[in-house]
């Protein structure tokens, strides 16, 4: 049988040449070609297991020396995908004691915790079990349940041998568990207990969000505000935790469940007290400055936004492109001026009165030197069309824009009929409907 992860041991460890019974099969040496650039120096072994691999693969063998030869391969290389996929194909040919096979992953998952290999066929062979199980009726049910419970407590064991708790393979695995055996009643505490212990742990963050999804949605208003609270209480023991600043965010702002940044005053509130402890506006949080560019945006504060926006392009430098957003529109009635540079007034008859879509108050017109220099338009970024940016509306996504040959100003093109442009923005209730014509 297989040593510690599976290797032969005893006579077994004899070159295979030697042994009577590999006899029948002729190795099958890499190929590197007639030139190879850089010949890898193998350790010892390496080559001759490969090779027989290579033949037993070649003549579709499945049988328990095979079996045994992949836990040869895995046992150089434990990534070695390939050696994985035929040990299953091998263990389903054979009809093989899945039991003892998950004791061949137990070693592998805590010596090699990162290996996605080890987890992927640790599901697998899971997946198996329980299906053999249930095939025998409600005797099985009852081992198919302890099934999941004892998974869940080897991935806390395996985070515990390892001293490392944001092991994304590990966590991977934990939620396959509880989605396959419906084992989400515990999930909650046993999340809390990890965030006391480090309320850092983005991986025990996302797996409580995960939590809630699969347990308590739709939300209710009491639900969000439950969670929203203990993402303000985890911030306020540190505020710089960005996980906590995400959680907070997937439950405010636009989409499913969310209620809007300026709906819960504590919220606001939190920001304006971590920002005061700052002793200069360059040492500010990020995070609490983005969720106060946000609470302005919810409020239609374009101008408060702006300064935030602009603040953070100071703060967070290696994201100063991200934070950048277009200057401030210009209403109509206002000088003739490109709304992106601000810097060529436009030619020609002036715009019409009203923008592209009804009940607008407030266009946005760029120079033909903007619009022709810029990817405006055409794999543009979503702000630079106005659809991100400071309280503008999502209403031009499929439209492209093509430079007016009387004028400065641009038209917009939606199928044949062209019409000059005016852009939604902040003000705007137009439901993003379009004139015609």
């Amino acid at each position: 049988m297989p040593g510690r992860h599976g290797g032969m041991g005893g006579p077994e460890d004899l070159p295979r040449p030697e042994r009577p019974e590999w006899q029948d099969v002729t190795p099958l040496p890499q190929v590197d070609g007639p030139e190879p650039l850089a010949v890898i120096r193998y350790p010892p072994g390496f080559v001759e297991t490969h090779d027989y691999f290579r033949a037993i693969q070649a003549k579709e063998e499945y049988s328990h020396r095979a079996l045994e030869l992949t836990a040869d391969v895995i046992e150089h290389n434990s990534a070695n995908y390939t050696a994985w996929y035929y040990r299953r194909k091998c263990l389903k040919a054979l009809g093989a004691d899945l039991d003892q096979e998950m004791e061949f992953t137990d070693n592998w998952a805590r010596d090699a915790p990162k290996n996605y290999q080890v987890w992927y066929h640790r599901r697998w062979l899971i997946t198996e079990i329980t299906d053999r199980l249930r095939a025998d009726g409600p005797a099985g049910e009852a081992k198919v349940c302890a099934i999941g419970e004892r998974e869940l407590e080897y991935h806390l064991d395996v985070m515990q041998v390892n001293d490392d708790y944001k092991n994304y393979n590990g966590w991977s695995h934990r939620q396959f568990i509880v989605q396959k055996f419906n084992l989400w009643d515990r999930e909650m505490s046993f999340v809390e207990d990890l965030l006391r212990d480090d309320i850092r742990n983005n991986s025990a963050w996302n797996h409580r969000f995960t939590v809630v999804k699969n347990t308590v949605w739709p939300l209710s208003d009491e639900t969000r505000q439950r969670e929203i609270n203990y993402a303000l209480e985890a911030l306020r023991q540190c505020a710089m935790n960005e996980s906590a600043w995400n959680y907070l965010s997937a439950f405010l702002g636009e989409g499913e469940c969310k209620a809007p940044w300026d709906s819960v005053p504590a919220v606001e509130a939190l920001c304006n007290e971590v920002l005061a402890l700052a002793p200069a506006q360059k040492q500010q949080c990020r995070f609490a400055v983005e969720a106060v560019a946000q609470i302005c945006e919810a409020r239609g504060d374009a101008d408060g936004a702006a300064e935030r926006y602009a603040l953070l392009q100071e703060l967070d430098k290696v994201r100063e492109k991200y934070w950048e957003r277009p200057p401030s529109p210009t209403a109509v009635g206002s000088d003739e001026v490109c709304g992106r540079c601000r810097r060529f007034r436009l030619t020609g008859p002036p715009p019409a009165a009203h923008s592209l879509h009804e009940g607008s108050s407030l266009w946005l017109a760029l120079c033909r030197q903007c619009t022709r220099t810029s990817s405006w338009g055409h794999s543009a970024r979503p702000h630079e069309l106005g659809m991100i940016s400071i309280g503008f509306r999502q209403t031009v996504a499929a439209t492209f824009a093509k430079p007016d040959t009387s004028d400065n100003s641009f038209v917009l093109s939606r199928g044949s009929a062209p019409r000059r442009s005016h852009v939604c923005v902040s003000g705007c209730t137009c439901d993003g409907r379009p004139i015609q014509g």
